[in-house]
């Protein structure tokens, strides 16, 4: 079975995955005013006949490499990418907000979170979530597989004597998660 859609929304809400083969997204731009004809329609009719016989005559120049015909790399656009972009959930984009300000408030580039760790982060924030949908967030979303070991937990804190912020680290033992800067911020 095949699915249309047409839209002139680029946020179409369409659950596709950063995996996704099976739409192809295409930004056609309008016709220009200049060549705007009332009878559109009517010269379309006319060329429909003529358009069919170049269907049903035409020689396939593109060799079939997949189930889909096309490979992924043949099909992707940046409407495509906008489109898996755009299509992530509220939690996903939360995180990923936290992870910019955290790789600017620190200035590292590299963040380890425990999943107890940015629940308690997305708790200051007021959103509730539980430890299993951010593990599915992170291996999912972020493709990210959990490692065992020492860990670095960054804050800021205040020297005694004059007040002013520095960065530390706390080391802490368990299962992590690792970001890179290169991956959120562009510089």
């Amino acid at each position: 079975m095949k699915y249309k859609r047409w839209s002139l929304d680029e946020k179409l809400e369409i659950i596709a995955s950063s995996e996704e083969i099976r739409y192809w997204v295409r930004n056609v731009p309008p016709l220009p005013d200049a060549d705007e004809t009332p009878d559109l329609l009517k010269d379309l009719e006319k060329e429909l006949p003529y358009f069919m016989y170049y269907i049903n005559n035409r020689r396939i120049k593109t060799p079939r490499k997949t189930r889909m015909w096309f490979t992924k790399e043949q099909i992707y656009t940046n409407a495509l990418a906008k489109l898996v972009k755009g299509n992530t959930t509220a939690l996903n984009k939360e995180i990923e907000e936290i992870l910019i300000d955290d790789f600017i408030k620190y200035e590292v580039n590299e963040l380890k979170y425990s999943l107890n760790d940015m629940v308690e982060v997305l708790s200051k924030n007021n959103i509730r979530v539980s430890t299993s949908k951010v593990s599915k967030v992170f291996k999912n979303h972020f493709n990210l597989k959990s490692k065992n070991g020492s860990y670095g937990k960054y804050f800021l804190t205040t020297m005694p004597n004059d007040k002013k912020l520095f960065v530390d680290a706390v080391n802490l033992k368990g299962r992590y998660f690792t970001f890179l800067r290169k991956d959120y911020v562009t510089e």
